[in-house]
């Protein structure tokens, strides 16, 4: 989710498949939530996780778990969209396609 973004709650609410988990990165700046239907969680049966943002001690750990080659990173099926593909991408994502299994995906606005 975006921070600074109320609206964006109801969005991921109302996009995430049914056994879901909704993400809540950094803070929405607003008690507001408009056009939130909570009962779409239970509806669906989704998680719901905030997670706090990272310090520069955490990114540095990461660039260097990158850099060392330990995980095979580079390895990890991806593919960028512009935003008139994001259907496409979302759905090979969530494995709803016959395209290859999709483990990053970058909608480019």
């Amino acid at each position: 989710m975006t921070a600074k973004a109320p609206a964006a709650l109801a969005q991921a609410v109302g996009l995430a498949r049914p056994g879901g988990t909704v993400v809540l990165a950094g803070t929405r700046g607003s008690g507001d939530t408009p056009g939130f239907l909570p009962d779409l969680i239970v509806l669906k049966q989704l998680r719901i996780l905030g997670a706090l943002g990272v310090d520069v001690v955490a990114h540095q750990a990461a660039l260097q778990l990158l850099a060392s080659g330990r995980f095979p990173f580079a390895d990890i099926s991806r593919r960028c969209e512009p935003l008139d593909g994001a259907d496409g991408l979302l759905r090979a994502m969530a494995r709803d396609t016959d395209d290859p299994a999709l483990v990053h995906g970058v909608i480019r606005p």
